[in-house]
């Protein structure tokens, strides 16, 4: 992980210079004890690779350019541990409530055991029920839903898909792709991207991918 959170680091290093706009937010680095913490505190499974991930200080990069020709975002608003504390607070008190009387209850499951990974709506969330274990990388979106589907099946693959995004958030990825094509630190082809066909599928009524 430490790998991949310094190509991201250089990454966005060369797209601010390119865009010359962008908002940075420093987190610091959570310690193992802390990670053990709130795992225990929350009896949640939280796998390796995201204990690396929050053991790790790291810059929050987020682009936005919204002109007459282009329209994109680059970047997650990730979190440091005390939010990601909060929120899980959040989800489970306040919001796993409204699914638990659902016929299907994976987003009651879902909303009950996730860790949120990032804030702005739609929302990164890793599934970390400790009975299953079951991996997975969900987007929650505004009102509470989330596709059944999951982006990757572990943090590792989604952050290497993404980066080879050009760590693309949302909106219209072509024009996008034109800024970060040779730049992107690591490549796969956009059609077997499974970040982009997550995405893809999401709103295929509103963005074109391919």
């Amino acid at each position: 992980m430490k790998d991949l959170l310094k190509l991201y680091d250089e990454f966005f290093k060369t797209l601010s210079k390119r865009v010359e706009e962008s908002n940075t937010q420093i987190i610091e680095a959570a310690s193992p004890d802390e990670v053990d913490n709130l795992a225990s505190e929350f009896n949640i499974f939280i796998p390796d690779d995201i204990r690396s991930y929050l053991c790790e200080p790291k810059t929050v990069y987020k682009i936005k350019r919204f002109t007459d020709t282009e329209e994109w975002e680059a970047g997650f608003d990730f979190l440091q541990i005390d939010i990601i504390r909060r929120n899980i607070s959040m989800y489970r008190d306040d919001l796993a409530p409204i699914y638990e009387d659902e016929d299907d209850n994976f987003l009651y499951n879902l909303h009950l055991n996730c860790v949120p990974l990032s804030f702005a709506e739609p929302a990164l969330v890793y599934d970390a029920d400790p009975l299953i274990k079951k991996p997975g990388l969900y987007l929650m979106l505004w009102d509470g839903e989330a596709s059944f589907e999951p982006i990757a099946p572990d943090f590792t693959t989604f952050f290497t898909h993404w980066l080879a995004s050009g760590c693309f958030r949302g909106r219209e990825f072509k024009k996008y792709w034109e800024v970060v094509k040779d730049i992107v630190p690591i490549k796969i082809p956009l059609n077997e991207n499974l970040w982009l066909n997550y995405y893809s599928r999401l709103y295929k009524n509103q963005y074109t991918i391919f």
